[in-house]
């Protein structure tokens, strides 16, 4: 293929691609609402924290745990957080990711359709409440965020270690 051919069909797929641009309008570039930090959860992003009864006050959980039972193993696994088991900021975290996955509206409970599998169960207490609010995996196969809301309280558990 000779160059000038090679060099008016890259023409045409840039001038496609920039008028696939244009028409798409304007990119937004204002933060999503994901990417606003609330004003209770600006002291994750201000460095240097102190632990006060002000900031463990204006955290919306009082607990947070992890258990799983597996009916293969010889010992549940079970963590928990609380204000002042673990630094500020790790529990700050933890109840920003709560809040920021809406794990209050997750199903109670996700179930794979085999057996014998583990199930993971992450409890939730809002402050004043004697009832957590709960959500069971069976099997693992809940959605990513629930993923990774475990994978955080254990990391957070594992610091206290």
């Amino acid at each position: 293929m000779p160059i000038e051919s090679r060099s008016r069909r890259a023409l045409h797929a840039n001038l496609l691609v920039a008028c696939t641009l244009l028409a798409c309008g304007k990119v937004d570039r204002t933060p999503a609402a994901k990417d606003v930090i609330p004003e209770r959860y600006r002291f994750l992003t201000q460095g240097m924290v102190m632990a006060t009864d002000e900031l463990r006050q204006s955290m919306p959980f009082d607990r947070i745990e992890l258990s799983t039972s597996n009916p293969w193993a010889v010992s549940p696994v079970s963590v928990s957080a609380k204000p002042g088991t673990v630094s500020p900021v790790s529990y700050g975290q933890l109840c920003y990711l709560i809040e920021r996955i809406g794990f209050e509206s997750m199903n109670p409970r996700y179930e794979w359709g085999g057996y014998d599998a583990t199930t993971m169960i992450v409890k939730v207490w809002r402050v004043g409440s004697e009832q957590p609010i709960t959500v069971e995996d069976y099997g693992g196969v809940g959605p990513p965020d629930l993923w990774t809301l475990r994978a955080a309280i254990l990391a957070v558990a594992a610091e206290r270690d």
